[in-house]
């Protein structure tokens, strides 16, 4: 019998938080977060994997959300047991080194002061940065001990920011000398003589790639072709990684522990190494390469037809950039609406291959406006683009150039995709489904603030459809606004994550819904590849079909889904780092700018000029005290009934910046 006095348990990360209290990331998808008051969080560490012992649920107000305090039906629970440390090593700030060390963590969650003794310091000096492993605690020592690792150089350099970043989050920049010898064992026994009877010949279709112009690794090319019934097939060639890559190979358990590649100005992590990334998959013009095809029919209102899978050869026929098309489209009038004609390019393209494009761009036209009449939600958020000079210094950033050429790729890869998941899903073949939960009302109450603000009509209620935030998309469209109603809505969305049970993808309006299309930086993807060859274009032995397992599949979706958070975490800190450093060599310089935030201590402001986010500290706000107004999210005059809110256009100076805190300080210029 189950005795009803035991209390459930459950495994899942801690987040800890700087107030001293807690939460429990279960590994069970289905499971909300589980708060963790300050006397039940013992020993356990700012991302510990822990198990947790369940209390009564929590009376008090409030929600995780902001951080503060759990919601009225969250669980509380006490951690139990520390069943792995998250954290090995810690970035901090050298403080003191005698007559001991002592090092404070550059996270807040963590434990401080780190206790170092002498003969670990490794010449580590006040105010350097440095990587300290934690280290048990001495006999008759309390507190928490670790030893220097590595110093990465004086605080608030460039270099040692960005080498921060990438330890604090544990990126990996070197290949493990046996994952390289494997690459290149890989890449030294092909010759592609192998493949020539399994696979199909698909050179004659007139594939192209179409990326940026600093892109390295491709691993889509797309081709349509026109049938006589006046529909067109279109073929989507996928680098087939899974072809070098195998199961429990050290290639494949490497490209697992990454699970993604990561994007940063000056340099990219790939997930695998260059040989493989670069070279072998890389669909690379005018070279036959092994992919994934698949072919499907399209009408010309936009309905598909059933997709056929194949693995074979394909040549891919130029290499073409996003400008390059957009050259294209826009010398011909192709429907790209106010497309600004990019800077001239040099270099033709074969005529027939125009022709394709044009017909492309009607084709993808058209998957478009069925996308969006279903509700998918359309985002248009453009991302900074840094540019470094010779030194890597930020000297300029700019809006990264976005063409329709842009959503003519997007829409064939969402279209693959879900051919892709539907498929997989028919077959009842297992899939790592791309779901994205619809967000949850109470996260709606900034963006229903800042509309009601802006006098921008909008139906959000308790019930949230996607069609409801894809019309105020489109309403803003054009306008000032644009940037920050669509920047409050991701916001205020959940994160879409990887699971084995398919709830849909909110934001794309799409039922099923996997990633298929990029398996050189995605390790979903990849694994996505092997379901579809095993179950689709072969009829292998049971290990083959290993990669079908739920209890497999679904601790490649928790992995995944984590990793990507790391990377986007790390990305936009980077972004931070750079964007901190541009704003120092302009200090005291005025710009115009908006209210993005507003919280108790201050409203963030971002600069209509770049894309630098600074905070105005509400004590510096002149000639009146303002109080914060946390039912309508603004700060206002206890004496002149002044309003700061979130919309609200302002000019400001930049004060000071902290490049180790990640953090620009404004003044408002009135």
């Amino acid at each position: 019998m189950v005795d009803p006095r035991k209390k459930p348990r459950v495994i899942g990360q801690l987040q800890r938080h700087p107030d001293g209290y807690g939460f429990l990331l279960p590994e069970d998808p289905t499971l909300e977060d589980i708060f963790i008051p300050p006397t039940g969080l013992g020993d356990a560490r700012h991302r510990d994997r822990v198990e947790v012992e369940l209390s009564v649920r929590s009376r008090r107000p409030g929600n995780r959300r902001d951080r503060t305090r759990p919601g009225p039906d969250q669980r509380e629970g006490r951690v139990v047991q520390v069943l792995a440390r998250g954290v090995e090593r810690v970035v901090g700030r050298s403080i003191q080194i005698a007559p001991i060390g002592l090092v404070a963590p550059d996270d807040d969650r963590l434990p401080s002061p780190i206790h170092i003794p002498l003969q670990a310091l490794g010449g580590a000096r006040p105010g350097d940065t440095v990587v300290v492993e934690w280290t048990e605690t001495p006999a008759g020592q309390s507190g928490v001990w670790g030893a220097v690792r590595k110093i990465l150089g004086p605080r608030g350099e460039i270099a040692t920011e960005i080498e921060a970043v990438l330890h604090h989050h544990g990126l990996p920049e070197a290949f493990p000398t046996a994952v390289l010898r494997a690459a290149e064992d890989v890449a030294n026994a092909y010759s592609g003589d192998e493949w020539s009877t399994d696979r199909q010949d698909r050179t004659q279709v007139p594939f192209v790639t179409i990326d940026g112009e600093s892109a390295r690794d491709f691993d889509d090319a797309v081709a349509v072709e026109p049938l006589p019934d006046g529909a067109s097939r279109i073929s989507v060639g996928i680098a087939d990684v899974s072809a070098f890559v195998t199961p429990g190979s050290p290639l494949d358990e490497e490209a697992a522990a990454r699970g993604t590649s990561v994007y940063f100005p000056d340099r990219v992590l790939p997930m695998l190494p260059p040989v493989l990334s670069d070279d072998l998959c890389s669909l690379r013009p005018d070279i036959p390469r092994c992919a994934l095809v698949v072919e499907y029919r399209i009408a010309p209102d936009g309905a598909l037809g059933s997709p056929r899978f194949s693995r074979a050869w394909i040549r891919s026929r130029a290499r073409l950039t996003y400008t390059q098309v957009q050259r294209i489209l826009n010398a011909h009038a192709a429907p790209a609406p106010k497309a600004r004609t990019p800077a001239a390019v040099s270099g033709q393209i074969d005529p027939q291959l125009e022709r394709m494009l044009l017909q492309m761009a009607v084709l993808c036209r058209t998957l478009r406006e069925v996308r969006l009449a279903r509700g998918s939600i359309d985002f248009d958020l453009p991302e900074p683009e840094i540019l470094l000079d010779i030194e890597g210094s930020p000297e300029r950033i700019l809006k990264a150039e976005r063409f329709f050429a842009h959503q003519m790729i997007e829409e064939l890869m969402i279209a693959t995709n879900e051919q892709v998941a539907r498929t997989l899903t028919r077959r009842g073949a297992g899939c790592l489904y791309r779901i994205h939960p619809p967000p949850k009302a109470e996260t709606l109450r900034d963006l229903r603030l800042l509309l009601d603000h802006l006098d921008i009509p909008h139906h959000l209620t308790t019930t949230i459809r996607s069609k409801d935030l894809a019309q105020v998309i489109a309403t803003v469209r054009g306008h000032a606004e644009e940037r920050l109603v669509n920047h409050t809505i991701l916001r205020a969305m959940q994160q879409a994550v990887y699971r084995i049970d398919n709830v849909g993808h909110f934001g794309l309006a799409s039922p099923c819904y996997c990633h298929f299309t990029s398996p050189i930086r995605r390790y979903p993807d990849l694994v996505i590849h092997r379901l579809v060859v095993q179950t689709l274009l072969e009829r292998g032995s049971r290990q083959r079909h290993a990669d079908r397992e739920p209890d497999r599949l679904r601790r490649s979706a928790l992995h995944s889904s984590r990793r990507e958070r790391i990377a986007l975490e790390a990305e936009r800190e980077m972004l931070k780092v750079y964007a901190t450093a541009f704003l120092r060599e302009r200090i005291g310089a005025a710009f115009s700018g908006r209210i993005t935030r507003v919280t108790k201590f201050g409203c963030f402001v971002e600069l209509d000029d770049f894309f630098v986010e600074g905070l105005i500290l509400r004590e510096s706000l002149p000639f009146d005290q303002f109080r914060f107004d946390d039912d309508r999210l603004r700060l206002v005059g206890r004496r002149t009934g002044r309003t700061l809110a979130m919309g609200d256009p302002v000019h400001v100076k930049v004060e000071r910046v902290d490049i180790p805190a990640r953090q620009a300080h404004f003044v408002l210029i009135e």
